[in-house]
């Protein structure tokens, strides 16, 4: 059977697995003025009943809507232990939240998460203190699908490891800066990425709308000449991936 992933803006992606079970990445729905973020047409309501929710690092840009996403579903937060001391502090009780570091495996229902490191940073305010910890990215298995989500990583050797230990079938990539002049992965250097990961199939995420830099990335990976699809996911749009061609479902 199918995964199935629905786009909810900037790096935030929404997967059901073949069992049934609702994984949300990275949900920035209510957007962020400041960053000059734009909401998403996926209100938080749309994504009940949510089973787990994933967060790469503590930016608001990835930490978004995860509180309000978790009380209203009970669903368990899987983050490095500085979102943890964050989610704490926003109130998550502490059950509904499981620590991960890079090299951890999370298995619920037919859902494997393998959280791994990411060449990013996670630095972010709790009250009147700065706290840090690792930035993490994810390879998450989905009945026997695999994606990789990038989170906010930057280009390094160790997308080449994990892409002949994981072998994704597809890979979620930053391609651009939600904040002007910190683009910590360009087009050109995200199409490196897919190539040392090998996915067929790639969904740029995390650029300003409008930015051309999900273009650019296509161009990117057409003159490298990759065996791979490059899917323009809009905010509310569908994607059926599995480890043979997918397609495409724009939302109506």
């Amino acid at each position: 059977m199918n995964v199935r992933a629905r786009f909810l803006g900037v790096a935030g992606v929404e997967f059901v697995s073949p069992g049934g079970v609702r994984l949300v990445v990275d949900p920035c729905l209510s957007g962020d003025a400041t960053m000059q973020l734009g909401a998403s047409p996926v209100p938080a309501s749309d994504l009940d009943p949510t089973d787990l929710i994933l967060v790469s690092h503590g930016a608001r840009d990835h930490y978004g809507d995860t509180v309000e996403i978790a009380g209203r579903s009970g669903a368990t937060v899987g983050c490095a232990p500085d979102v943890r001391l964050k989610l704490l502090h926003d109130a998550v009780p502490p059950e509904r939240i499981r620590k991960l570091l890079p090299g951890v495996t999370w298995r619920v229902g037919d859902v494997v998460v393998k959280a791994l490191a990411a060449c990013h940073i996670s630095m972010h305010q709790i009250g009147d203190q700065w706290v840090t910890g690792p930035p993490l990215c994810f390879v998450i298995d989905l009945g026997g699908t695999k994606v990789f989500h990038a989170g906010d990583t930057a280009l390094s050797a160790e997308l080449r490891m994990l892409g002949e230990l994981y072998r994704p079938d597809a890979a979620f990539l930053p391609v651009g800066a939600t904040e002007p002049g910190l683009e910590f992965m360009p087009p050109d250097e995200a199409a490196i990425a897919l190539q040392w990961i090998g996915a067929r199939t790639a969904i740029p995420m995390h650029f300003p709308p409008g930015s051309g830099a999900d273009r650019a990335f296509a161009d990117a990976v057409a003159a490298r000449g990759l065996d791979a699809h490059v899917e323009f996911m809009a905010p509310g749009a569908t994607l059926e991936i599995a480890n043979s061609p997918t397609t495409y479902e724009k939302e109506p």
